[in-house]
C-alpha cells in the first residue's frame, strides 16, 4: 500500500512540474525601441541641445558626474549631474549623443582606467594661544584705498545680426584626455564662422592656476541668434 501512494505521489509531482515548464515558456517579455510613455529613447532624429554647464559647490571626497539630455515623451529633458564616491584608480567617462547612420545616439557614461579628480578637505588652522602686551599700541595706520573694481565682461546685445547663427551648433565632440601634473584639459567647443558655419576646435592642455577654477565656454541662445561666451578663469 505504502509502495503505490509513493508511486501516486511521484507522478502528480511530475505532472505539476511539466505544466509549470510549459506556463514559464509561454510567458515572454518583448521591448519596443521609441516607446514614449515616460521611458527614455536612446536613439532619435533630431539632434539635442547643447550641453548645460552646472557650477556646484565642492563636496568633499566626491566626484562630480556632469548631467546630459534625455529624450523622453517626444521632448528634451535635462537631467542634472549629481556627487557619486569616486572609485579607486577609475576615472568617469560621461554620457553622450553621437551621430551614427544619420540618427542620433546616446552612449552611456561609464567608469573607465584614469584618476578621478577628487575634491579633499583641507584642515582647518589651529588657533594660536593670545600674548598679553604691556607695551602702547601702535598708532592705527592710514585705511588703505579701495581696489578699483574689476572690469566687467560686456554680453553682445540679442539682435538678428547677419554674423550669429540662428541654428543650434552640433553636440560638442567628447575625448577622454590623459592627466598631466599641473596641467588641466580645457574641452574642444564649436565655432561660428560667416560663410563656412560651425567649425571644430580642438581640445588643449593649459596650466593650472593656483587658487583659480576654469569655466568652460558655452553656446547661449538670446532672441533667435546663438552667442559663444567664451571660458575664463574664476
Amino acid at each position: 500500500m505504502q509502495s503505490k501512494w509513493r508511486g501516486w505521489m511521484t507522478a502528480l509531482s511530475l505532472a505539476g512540474l511539466m505544466a509549470a515548464t510549459t506556463v514559464l515558456s509561454g510567458c515572454v517579455v518583448r521591448g519596443s525601441a521609441g516607446v514614449t510613455g515616460g521611458a527614455t529613447v536612446n536613439v532619435v532624429d533630431n539632434s539635442p541641445p547643447p550641453p548645460r554647464y552646472e557650477t556646484p559647490p565642492a563636496r568633499p571626497g566626491r566626484v562630480w558626474l556632469r548631467g546630459h539630455w534625455q529624450y523622453r515623451n517626444s521632448q528634451w529633458v535635462w537631467r542634472r549631474g549629481r556627487w557619486v564616491r569616486p572609485r579607486r584608480g577609475m576615472g568617469w567617462e560621461p554620457g553622450h549623443w553621437e551621430m551614427r547612420g544619420g540618427r542620433y545616439h546616446f552612449v552611456r557614461g561609464r567608469w573607465v582606467r584614469g584618476r578621478a579628480r577628487v575634491v579633499r578637505r583641507r584642515p582647518a588652522p589651529q588657533p594660536q594661544p593670545r600674548r598679553r602686551d604691556y607695551r602702547q599700541p601702535a598708532p592705527a595706520p592710514a585705511p588703505a584705498p579701495a581696489p578699483a573694481p574689476a572690469p566687467t565682461r560686456e554680453t553682445p546685445p540679442a539682435s538678428p545680426d547677419a554674423d550669429g547663427p540662428t541654428s543650434a551648433p552640433p553636440p560638442p565632440r567628447y575625448k577622454t584626455a590623459k592627466n598631466r601634473k599641473g596641467y588641466i584639459w580645457i574641452r574642444g567647443h564649436y565655432k561660428w564662422q560667416r560663410g563656412s558655419g560651425y567649425q571644430w576646435v580642438a581640445g588643449r592642455y593649459a596650466r593650472q592656476r593656483a587658487g583659480k577654477r576654469w569655466a568652460e565656454g558655452r553656446w547661449e541662445r538670446r532672441g533667435r541668434v546663438y552667442f559663444w561666451v567664451a571660458g575664463d578663469w574664476r
